[in-house]
């Protein structure tokens, strides 16, 4: 018998600054993107219904998690000048990290 189930999995934003960055800047930048988005660098849990005859593999929330960071990659490009002022300087790489995989789920870079 198939049965819904509410099944989460844990992913993780994050970013990689240019090289030579101080932990002191890198925990500037953290801060400042924690005020835009509030579970920066938390390990989040999304969510989705799912069928628990299936098999479930562990990339299932996958493209949830893209979905949601492409709401995030809006935000810190609209925001870039923004984030320019505040002390954001040279080429990032922002991504979204499926914690149990390793997988980075998508990523975006850009030069401030």
């Amino acid at each position: 018998m198939k049965k819904p189930s509410n099944t989460f999995a844990k992913y993780f934003m994050n970013f990689k600054a240019p090289e030579g960055t101080s932990e002191e800047k890198i925990n500037l930048y953290n801060s400042i993107l924690k005020e835009f988005f509030t579970d920066w660098g938390n390990h989040v849990n999304y969510y989705g219904m799912c069928d628990t005859s299936a098999t479930l593999k562990d990339n299932r929330l996958d493209s949830v998690a893209k979905s949601h960071f492409s709401g995030v990659k809006k935000t810190i490009t609209t925001n870039k000048n923004i984030l320019k002022d505040r002390g954001f300087k040279g080429s990032f790489t922002f991504y979204i990290q499926n914690e149990k995989t390793g997988t980075t789920v998508d990523s975006f870079s850009l030069t401030f």
